[in-house]
């Protein structure tokens, strides 16, 4: 898919190849269930909370709000660089690229336009579509120069207009990068979460963000990202969750399904 982009007041097209985005194929009626749990969300929220209290999954370290350093422009450009890699991509790939750019001293806007694509592309190894994302980057990196000062857009739509920034990745750029909520973000842990507890009831990631922006109150919006990938970590996984040991088991209705499913094939 080809998507045009127009540059802020230059009106010079950039095309480039989106990123297919990742999506999860959800097996009926075993991970997709029909029936809404949406009034225990606030008891299972807090139930999430205490399990993700101590904070150790991959994403509480490796993630975009873990890798930036430096303050100001530099810290939200480094925000920028962390969520644009990670896609389709494991947290500890994504660190180690992100790591890799700043021991380099490729990890500011000025660095980046220096460089030569070759270059980025070699510190970008390990991490998935590479070659691509070297190529997002460095255009990433002319835009902000010459359209922002070198800083990041304080919009969503702006954010989304850059290359290879798409929903998902533009919301948790915003909320990190300018301590602004706009959004869900729902990447693959939270469209599977969310479709497992009855929270939503969709077929594709982007269908899960908006039907939880239609009900979840937007105090509870920041959080959400981040607790409910980490537990899709750690323990409601997409194969072979620990059912046993989430606190969430009684108010599950997976759970239910689950069951009746083995009743059925005993019978």
């Amino acid at each position: 898919m080809k998507v045009r982009v127009s540059r802020v007041g230059k009106h010079i097209p950039i095309e480039y190849e989106a990123i297919k985005p990742s999506t999860v194929s959800l097996k009926r009626p075993v991970l997709s269930i029909e029936t809404s749990h949406k009034g225990n969300f606030q008891e299972q929220f807090k139930l999430l909370s205490e399990m993700r209290s101590e904070r150790t999954a991959d994403v509480d370290y490796l993630g975009a709000e873990a890798l930036p350093q430096g303050e100001g422009p530099v810290y939200r450009f480094q925000t920028l660089i962390s969520l644009l890699l990670s896609s389709m991509t494991k947290d500890p790939q994504t660190a180690a690229a992100v790591r890799r750019l700043q021991q380099h001293n490729c990890a500011t806007v000025e660095a980046v336009c220096a460089a030569s694509v070759d270059t980025v592309i070699s510190l970008l190894k390990g991490v998935a579509f590479h070659n691509k994302k070297a190529q997002y980057l460095k255009q990433i990196a002319v835009i902000l120069r010459d359209d922002y000062d070198g800083d990041i857009p304080e919009t969503l739509q702006d954010v989304c207009a850059l290359p290879g920034i798409g929903s998902k990745m533009g919301k948790l750029i915003i909320s990190i990068a300018w301590n602004n909520t706009v959004g869900i973000a729902a990447d693959t842990h939270v469209h599977r979460i969310s479709n497992r507890l009855g929270w939503a009831s969709s077929t594709n990631p982007l269908a899960t963000e908006i039907e939880l922006e239609g009900w979840i109150p937007t105090e509870y919006w920041k959080e959400l990202n981040l607790l409910l990938v980490g537990f899709g970590q750690q323990v409601c996984t997409a194969r072979s969750p620990h059912c046993d040991t989430c606190l969430l088991s009684p108010t599950c209705p997976r759970i239910g399904v689950v069951k009746s499913l083995k009743k059925k094939k005993v019978s």
